[in-house]
């Protein structure tokens, strides 16, 4: 199904459920276009015309001699058979064509857009060319295109397409409100008593890193969430216009309370992560931003280093949920704070399934992060990694990358191989057809590992890229002289 080209359905959104428009039906109907379309991974919309509704023989965006898919991943709907394959036009209709896929890569040295056709991949020019570029994805609501860019001499920037790439704006940068702070971290040293204790010093907060973008609900449009480095959540209600800091997140009481009216409340429980040495501090971020699709008043973070929290009343109240987990390298291992979530990612239709690929483990929840439990094998490899994967259908079918950690950090005895589990973590089969297996030192980063259907995507940081289609049982590369890849998703 993932290799099928130019299935074009007319989709309904009617009382929040989606389903096929008969042709003969004329009551009134919203259609999906590009959301569809971005959310399917599809593309394809109708031009802003003033005409009446119109049947096509043959819709936009269709390839000559395309065949319709099956059933649908998630709607199950059948597709239209070819001779049957009509669609409607005009101002409030558009066409869901899923007449090819595209990936979209933030690489350190710019966005990078691969188009598919007939089964290969086929990278376009180069776009924000030299900018390191932290963050790369396409809002699954109107196909925008996003670039977290990182700029060494600016700072970070946003910039966004609406056009597929073709022009680029920039956006209002976020900022950190004066007089925000924060506690200031030091990074441990290997002489450092775990007892001793710094006196409490308080920093200005400063904007270093847009770690991670998340998309709110086709409820919400405009809404768009961004991770930050020193741990900061920012939320735009009006498509990237303005940014407002989450107060309550981070004045909660794990870190200290609010310290714009003072000194802290209460213990700092937030740590520095690594990742921000690489700009001269050690200070939390927020990498994994995860919005209940069923409620998105409801939304998980995972910050390093703290763990995993919650909101159920879209953002005025926080609580940790991190029940289960164990780190290792904490004096108290089942500590509620202190742990190290390289990325979580929830089963978009079994929300309640959400993993974690954590510094110390792969862990799962089945029960929408209240509760969580370490599913590792160390015997098969898989243990330490960065990004985790979850089927959109089965929240017991999850992909990791496998590495060797700590210190090293690269592939396990030089070979590259990808780890699949589809009963929820007590079984795990590596996958290495088609990935090299000698002199292979890929690091696959958190955001480097997507999947669409069928299909999986990652990337490393030496520039290789590999696609699978048969959801891991084989790979081939599509890509090997890439910058650093720092993101990977399907758009």
């Amino acid at each position: 199904m993932a290799s099928r080209m130019g299935s074009c359905i007319v989709w309904r959104l009617t009382n929040a459920r989606t389903s096929r428009a008969a042709p003969d039906e004329k009551a009134p109907t919203v259609l999906l276009s590009r959301i569809a379309g971005a959310f399917f991974g599809c593309v394809g919309a109708p031009p802003d015309g003033e005409g009446t509704d119109t049947w096509l023989d043959e819709p936009p965006g269709c390839p000559d001699g395309a065949e319709p898919d099956g059933p649908h991943p998630r709607t199950r709907a059948a597709s239209a058979q070819r001779g049957n394959h009509r669609c409607r036009m005009g101002r409030a209709y558009a066409v869901a064509c899923r007449a090819m896929k595209r990936i979209i890569l933030g690489t350190k040295k710019g966005v990078l857009i691969l188009d598919e056709k007939g089964g290969s991949w086929t990278p376009r020019p180069i776009f924000h060319a030299g900018m390191s570029i932290s963050y790369a994805a396409a809002d699954p609501r109107d196909g925008s295109l996003w670039a977290a860019m990182d700029h060494a001499h600016w700072g970070p920037k946003l910039s966004r397409s609406k056009d597929d790439g073709a022009t680029w704006e920039h956006l209002n940068d976020i900022g950190y409100p004066k007089g925000t702070r924060f506690i200031e971290q030091h990074l441990p040293t290997p002489d450092q008593l775990p007892e001793a204790e710094r006196p409490t010093a308080y920093k200005e907060a400063s904007l270093l890193k847009v770690w991670v973008l998340g998309f709110g609900a086709a409820s919400e449009p405009g809404t768009i969430h961004a991770g930050t480095l020193p741990g900061g959540l920012f939320t735009s209600r009006d498509g990237g216009a303005s940014w407002e800091l989450n107060r309550a997140l981070w004045d909660h009481e794990s870190r200290g309370g609010d310290l714009s009216k003072g000194d802290a409340t209460s213990k700092n429980q937030w740590g520095g992560t690594p990742a921000a040495m690489a700009y001269g501090e050690f200070v939390p971020g927020i990498h994994s931003i995860v919005v209940d699709p069923r409620d998105p008043k409801r939304m998980l973070v995972a910050v390093s280093c703290a763990g995993v929290l919650e909101t159920r009343d879209g953002g005025k109240t926080w609580a940790g949920r991190n029940r289960g987990m164990m780190n290792d390298y904490l004096p108290d291992p089942n500590a509620e704070w202190g742990h190290d979530p390289h990325f979580i990612a929830a089963c978009p239709g079994a929300p309640d399934w959400v993993w974690q690929q954590n510094h110390t483990g792969v862990f799962v929840s089945r029960d929408g992060a209240a509760t969580w439990s370490r599913v590792s094998k160390l015997n098969d490899g898989v243990h330490f990694g960065f990004p985790v994967a979850v089927d959109e259908r089965d929240g017991k079918t999850a992909w990791v990358v496998p590495a060797k950690g700590d210190d090293q950090r690269m592939t396990i005895d030089g070979g590259l191989c990808v780890a699949r589990t589809t009963d929820g973590g007590e079984t795990w089969a590596s996958l290495r057809k088609g990935l090299p297996q000698e002199h292979a030192y890929d690091v696959v980063y958190r955001h480097a590992l997507d999947v669409r259907g069928d299909t999986l995507c990652f990337g490393s940081t030496t520039g290789n890229l590999f696609v699978s289609d048969d959801r891991g049982d084989s790979w081939r590369s599509v890509g090997n002289h890439f910058p650093p890849i720092h993101s990977v998703r399907f758009a």
